[in-house]
């Protein structure tokens, strides 16, 4: 049922997808909200373009990806590229998982900090 419903009911839009597209090649991550949800509307992005064929293959999203993070992430970012021989080396889920596990550190270490800082304060 799916099958025959989804290409009939499906927005389909060449203009929302160039819209899109740019969206996400002028793409800038954020410190602001965890990683994992940014990079799951990325995701969906990707799947809308895809739909509108605008095919991004999985080493172009990873750099676009890459690209977008923020400065706090520069090592990431440093690691991947440098002695990058060939662009296609670049694997979406190493860099997802690495921007992922970054992100999910630092919160952990913040609210360490937090928690340490409001133990020190006297009542």
């Amino acid at each position: 049922m799916w099958s025959y419903l989804k290409p009939k009911f499906e927005k389909k839009d060449g203009i929302n997808a160039i819209i899109d597209f740019g969206n996400l090649t002028w793409l800038t991550l954020s410190n602001a909200d965890p990683m994992e949800g940014q990079l799951a509307v990325l995701g969906t992005q990707r799947t809308r373009l895809a739909l509108n064929g605008f095919k991004l293959d999985n080493h172009v999203y990873a750099t676009l990806i890459l690209l977008a993070l923020p400065p706090s992430f520069e090592s990431i970012k440093t690691h991947f590229l440098d002695g990058l021989e060939k662009a296609d080396d670049i694997k979406l889920d190493t860099v997802t998982a690495r921007v992922i596990e970054k992100d999910q550190r630092v919160c952990a270490e913040a609210s360490v900090n937090s928690v340490a800082g409001q133990q020190l304060q006297p009542r």
